[in-house]
């Protein structure tokens, strides 16, 4: 990483998580790092411009829904600078990600860091998500939906049909949630462990299997 403090807490945070980087996935977090923060300068990626944050509430948060990506085709909606979805594809490079944004400039930047880091588990779709079709995806994931019940409604289109859906929320999600079980029963809540991170996170699970109508 960019200084031994940052260092010593994406190894620290990574071994409460279960995982140990190697010294190459280490010198990839730091290239997704420093490219961050320079582009940054000039499209909006992130409020984070904090180098430890940034381990934190990205890096960490994003790797903290691991041992839930336990299946081989992961599309992350909206996706934005890449997380969850470019920690995870560090760690699982065996497991293909594809990265759905809508933003030219965004996409862009994302072409970026899979071109610098060589990520060849990374795919890149610029679209909106309701009007990708031809992949049938094992989970979808986001960090970026507002509403529950919006997200739900991906499960209506025949590419996410089958998919299991995982959101990433912190604690103001539970009236969103409510609306959620009206429409869906077939789901979970889990909490996250994020190390160093002070605020709660929790992984909504979902699928269109059971639905009330």
């Amino acid at each position: 990483m960019s200084s031994d403090m940052d260092n010593n807490i994406l190894k620290a945070g990574c071994i409460e998580l279960g995982l140990k980087l190697t010294d190459f996935q280490l010198a990839q977090f730091d290239t997704i790092q420093n490219e961050l923060i320079k582009w940054n300068k000039t499209i909006n990626l992130t409020s984070i411009t904090c180098k430890k944050e940034i381990v934190i509430k990205h890096f960490l948060d994003s790797l903290s829904i691991h041992k839930y990506i336990n299946k081989q085709k992961i599309a992350d909606i909206g996706t934005g600078a890449g997380f969850p979805s470019l920690p995870l594809a560090i760690i699982y490079p065996h497991q293909d990600f594809y990265l759905i944004e809508k933003n030219n400039k965004k996409i862009i930047y994302l072409q970026h860091i899979r071109h610098l880091l060589k990520l060849k588990n990374i795919h890149i779709l610029h679209d909106r998500a309701e009007n990708i079709t031809g992949y049938n995806f094992d989970i979808v994931l986001c960090r970026a939906y507002d509403s529950l019940v919006e997200f739900y409604k991906l499960s209506t289109v025949k590419t996410y049909q089958k998919s299991i859906f995982l959101a990433m929320k912190a604690t103001n999600f539970k009236r969103d949630y409510a609306k959620l079980l009206k429409k869906c029963n077939n789901t979970q809540v889990f909490n996250l462990i994020v190390p160093f991170m002070e605020s709660p996170r929790f992984l909504i699970q979902f699928s269109d299997q059971q639905t009330n109508e």
